[in-house]
């Protein structure tokens, strides 16, 4: 309670103390400062408004926060512990005058697919009322983005229903909206229209909605319809501009107009401009949210009045009305929380830095354009074939690597593979790499939701969490300021423990075609994906099917493009599980030695797997559905190496194989 309170603006005092129940009422007391023994200032249940008493008790009126009864904020807060699977603080209501019990974990609650949902729905809307940021992992097709679909314009119009009240009780003042935009972000355009849609069928809600799109992707569509050479960002700083919008200006004018064009287009709804930051939502891609803090030039185009003679005035108006108000990440993957490059990469990026500094003494990020790309020049121009491109370079020193970022491959630590050291390729990695986790959600200066169904993303959040707890409980202990308020620690909310939803068997089969293609003439995956169309299969999930005859594009996608697709339900799916490639491997290693994480190679290919299997079973399972709906194809070495299905707590999908011992299926 005190931190639900502290977190809404509460002041120290009147601070809570207990909660008691005296039939037929909840009450909550306040000491009204330190040295207040005998508390008695009070709020009962079915009121909002504080009642002072006592010597030192506060003056003139005083109101729990966000207009909520005390009944209802203690259902708030019960929300949170069930949430972040806290035990009970309160017993039973009894004759000893406790309060009522609060509720039991989601897990115990989630009996059936509606109460699942139901009880999601619930927590999710106080997970968005929370300021600060919070992941979330949930099964696949629980409904997380909808159900928050549902809810985050209706608190917006609470918040601001609240605020205006407040606002004109006190003479004089006046009230207006806090702008900004509900964002929901996506792995792809595609998921973001299919989201955008969804959002505006939502029975009675808001049918103002967007799909916003990125700089490049404006200036992507532009050049294809003209069907001219694109300007790379190098060029554009090789010519002196101060950013690739002012290049493709200047050089390519008649892509710039078709650009504004095609930006003011996306805003329009019905020949209606939807350009409102305090009503219309926006739906967007990964990429361009991460950026939205940093690409300042690139944001303020986005919005129609952009000017297009640069008044610098007119463009910081632009970047003030592009603000954000919340934000929902779906489909989260490790690769969004933390950034991994090798040694090789950084050293010659930092060495790049190093030039540019010394040319202009501003740091990478100061440094204009120009400087950027002289720079590069400098460095890279001088090699034959040059080891990485200036995006990468700029990517790379944006992030901006310490020395104690440096991490050198621990193979021992995550055995791995077939065979003695001697001859496992695994065994024998020793690459030295950076690894430093991303920071884009402070930055956004808004509530953020993180949406997974994937262990891995939350093991990491939860350690970066403890670290950062850690390091301000040093400063505690020294007598010092802690970095941060409670709001900016990074909550995580495990949601998965609710196997008894999930009742499918899925058949496993042990192939030794399941293997990346190599330059050999071996079967691979390739043609194992061809063989399984062709025997009546719908649909095939698995990496390097690339080149693939291009008739079965269409009914073949990588594991990292199943993520968030409910465009499968009802056909028959066959996933594809290879070994990591060796890159993969020294990553997943880096990830478990930053944030100690047990068996990140086996957590990561769990987790491949239960997206692959959540597109069609589980929760998204229809009534009509036959059995072997989806068939999972591996090695059967790969499967032993794993040992990813020993009847793990939290198993969603249970798999099953007529050769396995007992105990494994």
């Amino acid at each position: 309670m005190k931190r639900y309170l502290h977190e809404c603006g509460w002041a120290q005092y009147p601070e809570p103390t207990r909660i008691e129940y005296l039939e037929p009422y909840n009450y909550l007391f306040f000491k009204n400062h330190a040295n207040d023994g005998n508390p008695t200032t009070f709020v009962r249940g079915d009121y909002r408004m504080v009642a002072p008493s006592g010597i030192g008790a506060h003056s003139g009126p005083l109101f729990l926060p966000n207009g909520y009864t005390l009944d209802e904020t203690l259902n708030i807060v019960e929300q949170r512990l069930a949430v972040q699977q806290v035990s009970p603080i309160a017993s039973e209501k009894s004759k000893s005058n406790r309060p009522r019990k609060y509720s039991a974990s989601f897990g115990e609650k989630a009996l059936s697919r509606d109460t699942a949902r139901a009880n999601l729905s619930g927590i999710l809307r106080n997970v968005a009322d929370a300021p600060g940021t919070t992941l979330v992992q949930a099964p696949e097709g629980i409904g997380k983005t909808y159900a928050l679909m549902q809810h985050v314009q209706e608190l917006r119009w609470d918040r601001e229903s609240d605020r205006q009240h407040r606002t004109t009780q006190r003479d004089g003042d006046t009230w207006s909206p806090i702008p900004g935009f509900i964002c929901f972000a996506c792995k792809s355009y595609e998921q973001a229209n299919a989201k955008r849609d969804e959002f505006i069928g939502i029975e009675n809600g808001n049918t103002c909605a967007v799909v916003i799109k990125s700089l490049s992707k404006l200036y992507q569509e532009a050049v294809d319809e003209y069907g001219v050479k694109p300007i790379e960002r190098r060029q554009a700083g090789d010519n002196g501009n101060v950013s690739f919008l002012h290049a493709v200006r200047s050089l390519q004018p008649a892509v710039y107009n078709r650009m504004t064009e095609l930006r003011d287009e996306m805003w329009m709804i019905n020949a209606h401009s939807m350009f409102d930051p305090t009503h219309t939502v926006v739906f967007c891609v990964h990429s361009l949210l991460k950026n939205w803090p940093h690409s300042q030039i690139s944001k303020a185009f986005l919005h129609p009045g952009f000017p297009d003679d640069f008044n610098q005035d007119g463009i910081k108006q632009c970047i003030r009305e592009m603000g954000l108000y919340q934000v929902i990440y779906d489909e989260v993957g490790w690769e969004d929380l933390v950034g991994i490059d090798t040694k090789e990469d950084v050293k010659l990026a930092k060495k790049v830095a190093k030039v540019a500094n010394k040319s202009t003494g501003s740091s990478w990020k100061d440094v204009g354009l120009p400087a950027q790309v002289q720079a590069f020049d400098e460095v890279v121009g001088s090699y034959k074939s040059p080891p990485m491109g200036f995006d990468e370079c700029n990517r790379i020193n944006q992030i901006g690597y310490q020395k104690t970022d440096k991490l050198t491959v621990d193979a021992k630590r995550f055995p791995f593979g077939k065979g003695v050291d001697g001859i496992n390729i695994y065994a024998q990695r020793t690459g030295t790499y950076y690894s430093k986790e991303h920071r884009w959600w402070s930055n956004l200066g808004c509530p953020v939701v993180i949406l997974t169904t994937e262990d891995l993303p939350r093991c990491i959040a939860s350690s970066v969490a403890l670290a950062h707890r850690a390091e301000d409980q040093v400063k505690l202990d020294a007598g010092e300021e802690p970095k941060r308020k409670e709001w900016q620690y990074l909550r995580t909310t495990n949601l998965t423990n609710t196997p008894h939803l999930f009742n499918e068997l899925v058949p496993i089969y042990f192939d030794e075609d399941a293997r990346a293609p190599d330059k050999t003439s071996r079967t691979s995956v390739i043609s194992m994906a061809k063989d399984l169309l062709e025997s009546g299969i719908d649909f095939v999930i698995s990496n390097n099917l690339k080149n693939i005859d291009k008739k079965y594009e269409d009914q073949v996608c990588s594991h990292q493009a199943a993520r968030g697709r409910n465009d499968l339900t009802g056909i028959t799916i066959a996933t594809i599980i290879t070994y990591p490639s060796l890159g993969e491997y020294d990553q997943l290693c880096i990830l478990g030695q930053k944030f100690d994480l047990d068996d990140p190679v086996a957590m990561a290919m769990r987790d491949t797997l239960f997206q692959d299997l959540g597109r069609n079973l589980g929760l998204r399972s229809t009534p009509e559905q036959k059995q072997d709906m989806h068939m999972v194809f591996i090695k059967s070495s790969l499967y032993r190496d794993l040992k990813l299905f020993t009847g793990a707590t939290h198993d969603r999908y249970r798999l099953y194989h007529d050769d396995l011992p007992d105990g494994n299926h």
